[in-house]
């Protein structure tokens, strides 16, 4: 199950992000969203803000990544942890 949600994580942020030519950052297409060469494998979604994993596996994950203070809501977008139950 575990790797099953990775995979789609990795493959919905493998399509949500643009190569820039000629720079060395990526932008992300998403509202909200920041890209990271160095960012969690565990991020915060409106169903785990509450109680966020205490063990995640260790390494970067390369890609866009909602801002400091959103969370990535189930319908893809990053909102404040407030907005999570519209």
């Amino acid at each position: 199950m575990k790797i099953s949600i990775f995979l789609f994580a990795f493959i919905y942020f493998s399509f949500s992000t643009t190569w820039i030519p000629g720079s060395a950052q990526m932008a992300c297409r998403i509202s909200g969203e920041v890209f990271t060469w160095c960012g969690t494998t565990c991020p915060l979604t409106c169903e785990n803000f509450r109680n966020p994993p205490k063990h995640c596996p260790q390494g970067c994950f390369v890609g866009c990544m909602c801002k400091r203070g959103l969370v990535r809501h189930r319908n893809g977008r990053c909102v404040r942890p407030p907005r999570c139950y519209y």
